[in-house]
């Protein structure tokens, strides 16, 4: 086993007690630092899936970035065994914001804005620093204590310099912009910060929502389709499941998933719309069913009906 610059192997150095989560890139433990007596998380990252320069660079962006206090501080210790590449990470006790989002129903507006500001903040001073996250999702944001009082963003495996050119697609997710889903593998895309815009839009209708807005950014999906069309003034209502969200909250998500990359705001856009009602109040909700009754004169039961919130199709817990 090869060890740190101080001579101390993984196992001299760390009390392991139980692995907190695993993927196709590797495996994080929750271990105590024997020095300190702190929790600290281990991240092993398998070899036979990433390539020693490559976690050179994660290991690089972790340690350069880790002093905002809204991205996990990577520790300047490293190692390697024969089978992974080993960083050491500040240990946060809330677990992952994908867990903490009740699929379709989300997070209070309260909270989500809370976030959201946070977010923001970490992934502006990442962009101050010509750094593109490309991998912005509930899964690599975590909640630094147990009561979820303020978040960190992780995972820096796929950050790059801006104007970095990226030669294929790697997939797409809902997270990703249009502009790379409709990229070809031949030509590729330019690594830019618009595209960690984009994540954030879609992060904060998860946030709210417990549900994607769509599976992917083409017009071979039906409801990204529909928000392109209502987008571009081809329909004058927004799409159903986005009717719950007030005339301000429209707005910024307008900017944040502007289809066209070149009118697509900078992630600093956000702080305008942080002391906003992102619901419409419930004395207009009131006021706007009592009408539709006395125009229409429908039932309760049918009023009920359609004041319910359709839901995306796809649940956070589906992915």
């Amino acid at each position: 086993m090869s060890t740190d610059a101080s001579n101390t192997s993984l196992d001299e150095r760390y009390t392991f007690f139980k692995q907190a989560g695993q993927g196709t890139y590797g495996t994080t433990w929750i271990a105590e630092d024997k020095t300190s007596g702190k929790l600290v998380a281990v991240k092993a990252i398998h070899k036979n899936n990433t390539r020693r320069s490559d976690f050179k660079k994660e290991l690089k962006y972790g340690r350069y970035l880790g002093n905002h206090p809204n991205i996990i501080t990577t520790f300047e210790n490293a190692y390697e065994t024969k089978t992974s590449y080993v960083m050491v990470q500040e240990f946060a006790p809330g677990g992952d914001l994908f867990d903490a989002i009740e699929p379709e129903v989300g997070l209070k507006e309260s909270k989500a804005k809370s976030y959201l500001n946070q977010i923001t903040k970490a992934v502006e001073y990442m962009h101050s620093k010509k750094l593109v996250h490309r991998d912005i999702k509930p899964e690599n944001i975590v909640l630094g204590d147990e009561e979820g009082s303020f978040v960190q963003l992780i995972d820096f495996g796929m950050t790059l310099r801006t104007g970095t050119h990226v030669p294929k697609v790697c997939g797409s997710i809902p997270y990703t912009p249009p502009e790379i889903c409709n990229s070809s593998d031949e030509v590729g895309f330019l690594a830019d910060p618009s595209c960690d815009v984009w994540s954030v839009g879609v992060l904060l209708f998860c946030m709210l929502t417990g549900s994607f807005p769509w599976e992917q950014a083409t017009l071979d999906d039906p409801n990204y389709c529909e928000f392109v069309q209502w987008q571009n003034g081809a329909t004058i209502k927004p799409p159903q499941m986005w009717r719950k969200f007030s005339p301000r909250l429209l707005k910024l998500f307008n900017k944040l998933l502007a289809a066209d990359v070149k009118e697509r705001c900078d992630i600093t856009e956000v702080y305008n719309f942080l002391n906003d009602a992102w619901f419409p109040s419930t004395s207009i909700l009131t006021s706007r069913l009592q009408s539709a009754l006395y125009c229409s004169q429908m039932s309760t039961e049918s009023i009920i009906s359609q004041s319910h919130f359709h839901m995306a199709p796809l649940a956070l817990s589906a992915l």
